[in-house]
């Protein structure tokens, strides 16, 4: 076992056989030499455990641990008990990084005294194709800055629907993680939307990064794209409930107040997610219009004129969804 590491790389496993070999080789193939990896088998039937075991058994640098299928979020916090490095970087099993993505992100932490290094992904097309998604162009909008708070990198992106919730574009002092104690919500997906809110509203130095270094696989199966869609609004349910009683405490700690509406906003960007899986599924929405809307009313006299402008679109793109 690699016992003195610069960076953990976590990887949830779960049944990805096909693509796992070339998510690992990504990692232990990395021109930055100090990091460990740590593996979280979370239940996997198929040849999953095999090849992990086998890469462990070839790099000293591979750490495997095993679970029942609990899920990404279990498999995450699994590897965040276990990590010695100092910044932690997430990665899924069914994609990859560039062979230089520590070594640059390690680079500019550690230049910017950066709490969080923000970088870009690539959507990897099931035809071959490559392409930055077209939502998540946010250096170009934070690229004068070369380190700047968390407050303001959060704002900036929410103001031009640019907010990546992608936890594997977060490069993260462990540290930091420990301090806000940063695990990850459990028993759903959508996890990331969570996490990544309050990574950015905690964080007083983030860094971001013009590098598009991890490629992100569109595949049929994966978590994302599951037909369980009762289970996604479920999820994001959860993740709402969780972000509004993040912004009741910050309002009661008397904390980044001038951020909760842009917390707000997100809730309301979950909303309109939440009434397009509603609307693929023909299912009775008035109980989540009515939530909403009385969500809005309440809380719609503190926010800011584009914090009301974009909680009000949501709502109400969402509502036109549910009345087609």
């Amino acid at each position: 076992m690699f016992t003195n590491p610069i960076v953990s790389v976590i990887v949830p496993v779960y049944n990805t056989e096909f693509y796992l070999e070339d998510c690992l080789n990504s990692i232990v193939n990395q021109t930055y030499r100090s990091i460990e990896i740590i593996l979280i088998n979370d239940g996997s039937t198929d040849r999953s455990y095999e090849i992990m075991n086998n890469y462990s058994i070839r790099d000293d640098r591979v750490v495997v641990l095993s679970q029942s299928n609990n899920g990404v979020s279990a498999a995450r916090n699994a590897g965040l008990k276990v990590a010695k490095g100092k910044y932690i970087l997430f990665v899924d099993s069914d994609d990859f990084i560039r062979n230089d993505a520590v070594e640059i992100l390690c680079r500019q932490a550690i230049l910017t005294n950066a709490e969080i290094v923000l970088g870009n992904v690539y959507f990897c097309y099931p035809d071959g194709k490559q392409n930055p998604h077209p939502r998540y162009q946010h250096v170009t909008i934070l690229s004068n800055h070369l380190v700047l708070s968390g407050e303001k990198c959060f704002s900036q992106l929410s103001e031009v629907d640019a907010f990546p919730p992608l936890v594997y574009l977060y490069f993260t002092k462990h540290a930091f993680i420990r301090k806000h104690q940063m695990l990850f919500e459990e028993g759903i997906v959508h996890e990331d939307e969570l996490w990544c809110d309050k990574a950015l509203i905690y964080a007083q130095r983030v860094s971001v990064m013009d590098f598009f270094y991890y490629f992100y696989r569109l595949r049929e199966g994966s978590i994302m794209h599951s037909d369980n869609k009762k289970y996604s609004v479920y999820s994001s349910i959860r993740v709402v409930n969780s972000l509004e009683a993040f912004a009741a405490e910050l309002k009661r700690k008397k904390e980044f107040v001038k951020i909760i509406g842009y917390v707000y906003v997100r809730i309301f960007c979950m909303y309109y997610f939440i009434c397009q899986l509603l609307q693929e599924m023909k299912e009775n929405t008035n109980e989540y219009a009515t939530y909403f809307g009385r969500l809005l009313r309440k809380i719609y006299p503190t926010l800011s004129g584009f914090q009301q402008q974009a909680c009000s679109n949501y709502f109400h793109k969402g509502n036109k969804l549910l009345l087609r």
